[in-house]
């Protein structure tokens, strides 16, 4: 599921960018899902840890 909405996310910023900005705005636009996936992780790990206490 998560993989389908970063597709769905790549796929919209490719769609908006220009022809020059699409290689930059593809790999800009992965690395910004991927630092919110790494961000949304630590903050579930935390949630989780907190509920089993």
């Amino acid at each position: 599921m998560e993989l389908y909405l970063v597709h769905i996310i790549l796929r919209n910023i490719y769609k908006k960018s220009s022809w020059f900005g699409q290689s930059i705005s593809i790999w800009g636009g992965y690395l910004i899902v991927l630092i919110l996936a790494i961000i949304l992780a630590k903050l579930l790990a935390i949630i989780e840890s907190k509920i089993k206490l």
